[in-house]
């Protein structure tokens, strides 16, 4: 009987001892990263039958178990993938929103300047300091474009550094994680008992994978994890890792994306596929944010090179001579897929710079159908029917064959603010004055004055070699006499032409001809004389300086709705706006991983308070079990003493 207890005894005190092991080693872990708190699991031993009926004959420990609900890891896991994304956006948003907005580094200052610039030089049009304040003011603007595109520039390489990062990143942890599969797999098979570290090593590896990019786990039957990224692609499949890679776009060399290298070959992952991790944050920073944000700028780099030269080349320089183009800028990029098999060749051209959205185009050849699309979302398809074609302002012309499936990228306005430059550097060559200038006759009685006087594109290729007299007479409600053939009267918004060099006279109108337009306001007396003639070198006339100031207020974009300085804010704006939505929303993902952590832990998580106490309890137990061995012992030495007297 005393043997019986003896074992008993031990039995007790071999569970106790065991339960301190797993309480202390859960005390000990309570602030190590992804440990699932751990609890051994107590049974009885099987009672042996002793004729007065069935005798306990102690207990024993099955084995430790992990407290463990792989629901709620999976919700963290997948928390942890968003919260990342999250993070990794705002960080790129936020800071490219505080550079736009910034008085120092923003388009805005530089603008007021050259329009301020401009202000000057029609107040003083021949003055040599004026002319060189508005030349520098012109190339302080061009420089701030310059500038702000190379900041988004550097943005696009610290998104492909960051990309390789993350991939190396991916790649090794897959590597752990297979590594331990293989690990798990020959232990448990070997012991017939759970590896509850390193399967709690396992689980924090593929939240460490999250942390780059959204996996999805999948356990197998021997507890092993298949893990899949991306459209379904196998990161791991038990003790096999595969491996992800950098890959350039398929249009740009200069955009990096992710690539998956499968026994087959090397597969593209499309970016909206990544799901979330650091990776989805990257791509969404540069699809949503980034590229808008070059092309933008770039629409208006390109308006204002357009507006600003056209208007320049209506004037007269110092030299008397037509002016010239202030600013150029890349042409559009059109880049072929690198999927290619036809010989089709594909130019574009900006026709219209004020007519641009600021958009990336995808032609395309498919089922015998050319298509004009947005990239990357293929919205506003529109189905081409001949060559050339005009997109937003943007003309296209195609050459050569395209076989199905052929594709062409054009950025119209990708590289424009990048390339900005100013062509003139002679203030001389700076066009303040208008080429031709309008004079009264000297014995005029009436109150008839020009209220404006230009030329259009057509003037410089037939300018005015000898003066354009012309001559009121207030007969049959009164008309101008003069004209050089053919002349245009737009008066309400309706336009006339008249030959024979009459026309009448309506105050307010514009009369067109010979590339001329002049607008006359006031009442002339009968035979009041108008002379229109051409200017001459070192002229005072500030027309054409004037109308480069008022390029400042005037709405050129966005069908004549919206002014240059009006678009920038806009920019500004719109970056601005997605930045406080990227903070919201890494606010918003935060509380949701902190919440499922929460529950997780409550779950899998340590209680020091609630580990005390089992200490406490173990510890009287193993005390316990130590007074029943004691116990037996004293009964069985009395049983000898019996025995031996």
């Amino acid at each position: 009987m005393s043997s019986s207890l003896l074992n008993i005894g031990a039995s007790g005190l071999r569970v106790a001892d065991i339960n301190l092991q797993v309480t202390g080693n859960n005390i000990a872990n309570a602030s190590t990263p992804g440990y699932s708190r751990q609890e051994a699991v107590q049974t009885e031993n099987i009672p042996l039958y002793a004729g007065v009926g069935y005798l306990g004959q102690g207990a024993n420990v099955t084995t430790v178990k992990r407290i463990y609900d792989q629901f709620l890891t999976a919700q963290v896991q997948s928390g942890q993938a968003s919260t990342s994304a999250a993070d990794q956006l705002n960080s790129l948003v936020s800071g490219l929103s505080k550079y736009m907005s910034d008085s120092n580094s923003g388009l805005t200052s530089s603008l007021t300047s050259f329009f301020n610039a401009a202000d000057g030089l029609a107040s003083k049009p021949s003055d040599t300091t004026a002319r060189q304040v508005f030349l520098n003011a012109a190339a302080g603007l061009q420089s701030r474009f310059n500038s702000i595109a190379g900041q988004l520039s550097s943005l696009n390489n610290q998104v492909n550094t960051q990309v390789q990062t993350q991939i190396s990143s991916v790649n090794g942890t897959a590597q752990q994680i297979a590594s331990l599969n293989d690990q798990i797999s020959k232990a448990e098979a070997s012991t017939g008992q759970p590896a509850n570290d390193l399967r709690d090593q396992r689980d924090q590896l593929v939240q460490t994978l999250n942390q780059s990019i959204k996996a999805s786990v999948v356990q197998t039957g021997d507890g092993q994890f298949n893990i899949y990224v991306g459209n379904g692609q196998a990161l791991v499949q038990g003790n096999q890792s595969y491996q992800l890679t950098a890959v350039p776009s398929q249009y740009d060399p200069t955009q990096l994306s992710v690539g998956y290298k499968s026994p087959g070959g090397t597969v593209n992952i499309d970016d909206s596929q990544l799901g979330g991790g650091a990776l989805g944050g990257l791509m969404d920073f540069r699809s949503n944010t980034l590229i808008p944000a070059q092309n933008s700028l770039g629409r208006l780099a390109t308006a204002v090179t357009a507006d600003v030269n056209a208007q320049n080349k209506l004037g007269m320089d110092a030299n008397g001579k037509m002016g010239t183009d202030l600013f150029s800028v890349a042409s559009p990029s059109v880049a072929p897929s690198t999927n290619n098999t036809g010989s089709g060749t594909l130019t574009a051209s900006i026709t219209n710079a004020n007519a641009g959205q600021g958009y990336d185009y995808q032609v395309k050849y498919q089922g015998g159908a050319y298509t004009v699309s947005h990239y990357p979302d293929g919205s506003a398809s529109v189905t081409v029917s001949s060559w050339p074609t005009t997109i937003d302002g943007v003309t296209l012309n195609l050459s050569g064959t395209m076989n199905s499936g052929d594709s062409f990228l054009v950025r119209p306005t990708a590289n424009a603010a990048a390339t900005m430059q100013t062509l003139t550097t002679d203030y001389h060559n700076v066009a303040a004055a208008s080429p031709v200038v309008f004079n009264q006759g000297s014995n005029n009685t009436g109150s008839a004055a020009v209220s404006s006087l230009g030329v259009d594109s057509t003037y410089a290729g037939s300018p005015l070699t000898s003066p354009i007299n012309l001559t009121y007479s207030s007969a049959v409600g009164g008309s101008l006499s003069g004209f050089p053939g053919s002349v245009t009267v737009t008066a309400g918004g309706t336009s006339t032409t008249y030959t024979g060099g009459t026309a009448p006279y309506t105050q307010g109108a514009t009369y067109a001809f010979n590339g001329v337009q002049m607008t006359l306001s006031g009442s002339p007396g009968n035979g009041d004389t108008f002379t229109i003639s051409a200017n001459t070198a070192n002229s005072t006339d500030n027309g054409n300086a004037s109308a480069l100031a008022k390029l400042r207020n005037s709405n050129l974009l966005d069908g004549g709705t919206t002014s240059i300085g009006t678009a920038w804010n806009n920019l500004v704006t719109q970056v601005g706006v997605q930045a406080n939505r990227a903070s919201t929303n890494l606010t918003s993902q935060k509380a949701l991983l902190a919440s499922s952590t929460q529950q997780q832990q409550s779950v899998s998580g340590v209680n020091l308070d609630d580990e005390a106490m089992n200490l406490m309890k173990y510890q009287q137990a193993y005390q316990a079990s130590a007074k029943v061995m004691q116990t037996a012992n004293s009964l069985f030495a009395s049983l000898l003493s019996i025995a031996g007297g």
